[in-house]
């Protein structure tokens, strides 16, 4: 575990996602040095906000985030972000986000980029930085494919875009076996609306599809002695086809917006590529929503280039049992809280 100590320091310029002096380096395909570190950012379901309020108060010179989360939320959702770190007690905080839970979203996705900013104050630095799902948008922000304030508005613009399709008719389920496993048994229950999403390591395979489908799911996974856990709060069939309408939607609102190469490689489960100038990113960050990942494998990909270091950025430690199972004998280092 992994932890900061310190004050943080505000006398001097703060440096921001996305800036960057002298030529970009162009990246066509993973090459780190030995003995690497690589920063991992969990997907927008990490939201913790007794982190966010701690980084809100250590790091004032980076209030900017906070006011650019706030405009993007009263444009995009009709509610204010910056109560969030404002309330002065845990309660009032869950009641605003009863009133817009989308908040949630801009919450998770600052606070992974915040995470990322004071890990490399305090000399921390990755040399490859790598997304679980919707966290590959923290992971581009921090790269300097583009800035804080058009990855929350990406976003928002996700999030604006799954209203078109009726929450809570979809979901997803997390199966304690391996994919292949998980596969059979969807060809045996002839579960055809039931896809695999994600496959986080060797013995957790999750599977997205519509709710009464999953239900059968989990019943036949029951039977057969598999755990099967539904995925809280998750009201959407992500990573699987049921979504290609809203994915269409999304690329609409992402082609109006500016993408740059980023400065530090990032590398994709989605499509087994680090990212470069020629990536067409409204188009690939769409397509997140229709296509599946395997986790495991991108974990194995990393550390078999150089990687020993995995620190996750995130308010909670939802990837570290992902990448203690992935590889073994690797350290997974997580960022738990700031002092």
């Amino acid at each position: 575990m992994l932890r900061l100590s310190g004050a943080f320091p505000i006398s001097e310029p703060a440096r921001r996602s996305g800036a960057f002096v002298g030529p970009l380096p162009e990246f066509a395909e993973l090459v780190v040095r030995n003995k690497a570190t690589a920063f991992v950012f969990p997907g927008l379901d990490s939201y913790d906000g007794r982190v966010l309020r701690e980084l809100y108060d250590y790091m004032p010179y980076l209030d900017e985030y906070f006011v650019q989360a706030d405009e993007v939320a009263r444009r995009r959702f009709g509610h204010p972000f910056l109560p969030l770190v404002h309330v002065a007690s845990l309660a009032d905080h869950d009641e605003r986000l009863r009133r817009c839970p989308d908040l949630a979203q801009l919450g998770a996705f600052l606070s992974s980029v915040l995470l990322a900013e004071a890990l490399q104050e305090k000399g921390v630095k990755p040399d490859v930085l790598m997304g679980y799902g919707s966290g590959e948008l923290a992971a581009l922000t921090t790269g300097g494919a583009f800035d804080v304030a058009t990855g929350l508005d990406i976003i928002a613009q996700r999030v604006l875009a799954l209203r078109a399709f009726p929450k809570d008719n979809g979901g997803m389920s997390a199966l304690s076996c391996a994919a292949e496993r998980v596969r059979d048994l969807l060809t045996a229950l002839g579960a055809s609306a039931v896809s695999i999403a994600a496959v986080d390591h060797p013995k957790r395979t999750v599977v997205s599809g519509p709710v009464a489908e999953l239900a059968r799911v989990e019943q036949e996974a029951a039977r057969q002695g598999i755990p099967a856990t539904r995925l809280e709060g998750v009201g959407y069939p992500f990573h699987s086809g049921a979504l290609a309408a809203v994915a269409d939607r999304l690329l609409v609102a992402l082609r109006k917006l500016v993408f740059g190469a980023p400065r530090t490689q990032v590398y994709s489960p989605f499509d087994d590529i680090i990212y470069s100038s020629t990536t067409d990113f409204a188009q690939a960050l769409s397509l997140h929503l229709v296509r599946p990942f395997d986790f495991r494998s991108a974990v194995s990909k990393l550390r078999d280039a150089g990687c020993e270091c995995f620190v996750e950025c995130g308010g909670e430690a939802t990837l570290a049992s992902s990448l203690r199972h992935s590889v073994s004998g690797e350290r997974a280092v997580r960022l738990a809280t700031l002092p």
